[in-house]
């Protein structure tokens, strides 16, 4: 039997005491819903700021447990009847900022007939059609969305539609998302590395299937995958330096060559690269030479930056090395410039460390 990935849409409500009652129908109207969706394998979940609170009084609640609540959710619903609720203002501002970060949850203000006079709730809903004025369409829609049902019961379809259509998007773009994953794996070859992940993918479990990839350990593979690499293409650059001790061999040259190529397509370190360049200008191809040497410094100086000790010296023996070549091709101007910054990167080593540089 296929377990099935569930989807589930979280929502937040913001709202004061008064309210309760709206709530409550809320939770009601979700699990309506859920009976809808249960064969898309969809749940929706309302989240209520006082059922995670418990017994905690307001006056200690923690930021960041609130934070931990709403951020992940698929939707911010602020209702406001006669008054403005204590924490519903921020409520509101956090749920933008956290919108603004992340693109969720989706925030919606359903703001209710009322003719109480909350001097608290007038500003809010002032400052909120102030801000809609403000900026493009594409900018507004991107913070909020005002809506004004005429009662409690239009808000809660209001809200129910809403839930509805964030699922409906969500789910075709799973759809999407999955469909992508069944084209790449038909792309791949089999793995042993991939192997538990595309069995649980088949089985519909997704989470399973990503979670099973644990990022530290394929990172932990990746840098042992790129080690044993870096010695394979040492072996190919060794194999090639013994190749041309066949001097009998007319095509040691050209086996040579193709040698460094597997090194270098194996590795792109710059130890494997110089001495493909080294190989290359022995055998006068300055040209190919300086291309390598070129890019073997450009490494050389990356590295440099953070450790230079280490690669400095390495960065002025290519200078030098470019430079010979430069010199040989009429290119004096940059050879010059290649001798005098190698010169003074040896300066400045002698001064650190004369016993080894002076000489």
């Amino acid at each position: 039997m296929q377990k099935r990935t569930t989807l589930q849409i979280d929502m937040f409500l913001a709202s004061s005491e008064e309210t309760k009652d709206i709530r409550d129908k809320i939770v009601l109207e979700a699990i309506a819903l859920n009976e809808t969706y249960t064969r898309r394998n969809i749940v929706f979940n309302v989240v209520r700021w006082e059922e995670q609170s418990g017994a905690i009084p307001k006056s200690w609640r923690s930021q960041d447990e609130y934070n931990k609540i709403l951020k992940p959710c698929d939707m911010c619903a602020v209702i406001i009847k006669n008054k403005l609720g204590i924490y519903t203002k921020e409520e509101f501002e956090k749920a933008v900022k956290f919108l603004q970060e992340s693109g969720k949850p989706k925030v919606v203000v359903y703001t209710l007939p009322t003719n109480a006079t909350d001097d608290e709730r007038y500003k809010f809903i002032k400052s909120l059609r102030e801000k809609e004025n403000e900026g493009t369409d594409e900018e507004k829609q991107k913070l909020y969305f005002h809506e004004q049902p005429e009662n409690a019961d239009q808000l809660i379809h209001k809200i129910s539609h809403e839930l509805s259509r964030i699922a409906d998007e969500l789910e075709e773009e799973r759809q999407k998302a999955v469909q992508g994953v069944s084209e790449t794996i038909e792309r791949m070859s089999p793995s042993k590395f991939t192997a538990e992940a595309r069995e649980l993918f088949e089985k519909g479990d997704y989470n399973a299937a990503n979670e099973s990839l644990d990022i530290n350990k394929l990172s932990e593979m990746a840098q042992k995958a790129k080690q044993e690499q870096k010695e394979i293409a040492e072996a190919f650059v060794l194999k090639a330096k013994l190749v041309l001790t066949g001097v009998k061999d007319g095509g040691r040259f050209d086996a040579a060559k193709a040698l460094f190529e597997e090194a270098q397509g194996l590795c792109s370190d710059p130890k494997i690269l110089f001495e493909y360049a080294y190989y290359l200008a022995e055998q006068n191809e300055f040209k190919a030479a300086i291309a390598k040497y070129e890019t073997v410094l450009k490494a050389l100086r990356e590295l440099a930056e953070k450790n230079p000790a280490v690669y400095l010296p390495d960065v002025a023996t290519i200078l030098n090395n470019l430079a010979v070549l430069h010199y040989y091709n009429n290119r004096h101007q940059e050879a010059e410039g290649e001798y005098t910054e190698a010169l003074e990167i040896h300066s400045k080593l002698a001064e650190e460390n004369p016993a080894v540089y002076l000489p």
